[in-house]
């Protein structure tokens, strides 16, 4: 192995390095970019990368190195967005495994982007070798969902971070809770569920489904109180990020 080489698989020590450079690519080329987002669907998968730009939506997954489980994991995309690719680590050296992959890649319309050495370049560069195909009839569902995003939760996670810390309806629904409750530590637990912008159907759904995911502990940051036969809520300070519920503009 070349010393160019060795210094490049330094720097790439995980799979959020690789997204790192992938991120910087897209927005460079004036791509909004949200990281580590769930689809619409309470089962759906989780994005690494997706991307929007002039109403297309694109969904890039990440890994080191390439395998099947990456393209599976990314050809569950193909019906939803409009493009979808694969972003991974190039090899010294072309191996029959890479071209294999490639194949597979281009038969099922997936592109392929590979992070290169470059003397020229600390980080590398990034080396687009197989575009994706227009999906011209996505899901309607996904499509709308994904374009009503907030901005402002592009940076919520970062794509390639082991654990859960991924942007989901629910997510956002207890960020926006704990914001309230931290400004209305008074309120009733109803007044607060009818004063957010949750993701449930109703508020009656919302109360129910929240207040059974606190009893199994799964809400962060918050618990039960009664006071006399009203029920509030409390605020668990150790479990509360006040610096990120800044960042995202539900504390001011």
């Amino acid at each position: 192995m070349t010393l160019l080489w060795k210094k490049f698989r330094e720097k790439f020590k995980s799979e959020r390095d690789v997204a790192a450079i992938m991120i910087q690519g897209l927005r460079d080329e004036g791509w909004q970019v949200w990281q580590e987002v769930q689809g619409p669907y309470q089962l759906d998968s989780i994005a690494d990368i997706m991307a929007i730009r002039d109403k297309l939506v694109w969904v890039v997954e990440v890994k080191k190195s390439m395998s099947l489980a990456l393209i599976e994991q990314a050809n569950q995309w193909k019906w939803r967005t409009h493009f979808v690719s694969v972003c991974v680590m190039d090899t010294k050296g072309e191996s029959k495994g890479r071209r294999i992959a490639s194949k597979i890649l281009k038969d099922l319309g997936i592109g392929l982007f590979e992070i290169q050495p470059e003397y020229d370049e600390p980080y590398g560069r990034i080396r687009e070798n197989i575009q994706p195909a227009l999906n011209r009839n996505p899901s309607k569902t996904c499509i709308k969902y994904f374009r009503d995003l907030d901005p402002v939760l592009q940076d919520f996670a970062e794509a390639g971070g082991k654990g859960s810390g991924h942007w989901t309806p629910f997510a956002d629904t207890v960020a926006q809770l704990q914001a309230y409750i931290i400004k209305n530590p008074d309120c009733t637990f109803r007044e607060a569920m009818e004063a957010i912008n949750h993701h449930y159907a109703s508020h009656s759904t919302a109360r129910s489904s929240i207040s059974k995911w606190l009893d199994l502990g799964k809400v962060k940051g918050l618990k039960k109180v009664y006071k006399g036969r009203t029920l509030h809520l409390e605020i668990v300070p150790d479990e509360i990020d006040e610096k990120k519920l800044r960042m995202f503009k539900y504390l001011l």
